[in-house]
């Protein structure tokens, strides 16, 4: 009961849930920098192996499939290819970029851009889910129009 009188409890847990967030930052700004490093490792062309599941269950391409190659794409500036792979490659390179780098910001500027993000959260909601249509509706278009005339805009899927 002391504890919670003189507000020491109170304050272990804003620096616990502090020391989580920062945790799960560094965890998702490590992981950024290894996936754009691969990218630059990884040969452009793609792996000589399908690894889509979806693809393998069902012999259609998943409303992903193409973005691990567009992300290399990107990587070697092969610009085209990697819209033809997948377009959506473009905003997760850039998701990837915005990630890797926000640790490494000083703590003055981490502070503006996490208020920043705070206080436009339903914005940034909004561009999530349109992220997520738009990637559907860059399948349908794909499995629909482009995939019935043998469209040669696309490599293979």
């Amino acid at each position: 009961m002391a504890q919670h009188l003189d507000g020491t409890g109170k304050r272990q847990k804003i620096k616990d849930k502090t020391e989580r967030e920062r945790a799960i930052n560094i965890v998702f700004t490590s992981g950024a920098l290894c996936v754009l490093a691969l990218s630059f490792i990884l040969p452009p062309e793609g792996f000589m192996v399908h690894t889509c599941t979806f693809k393998a269950l069902t012999g259609c391409p998943c409303p992903g499939c193409g973005l691990t190659r567009s992300v290399i794409n990107i990587s070697h500036l092969c610009f085209l290819t990697a819209f033809r792979q997948n377009p959506m490659g473009y905003p997760i390179y850039l998701t990837l970029f915005f990630l890797s780098i926000y640790n490494f910001l000083p703590e003055k500027q981490r502070i503006i851009v996490d208020r920043f993000l705070t206080r436009h959260y339903r914005i940034w909601i909004f561009v999530g889910i349109s992220g997520i249509v738009l990637l559907i509706g860059i399948w349908i278009f794909r499995m629909l129009i482009v995939r019935d005339q043998h469209h040669p805009f696309l490599e293979e899927l």
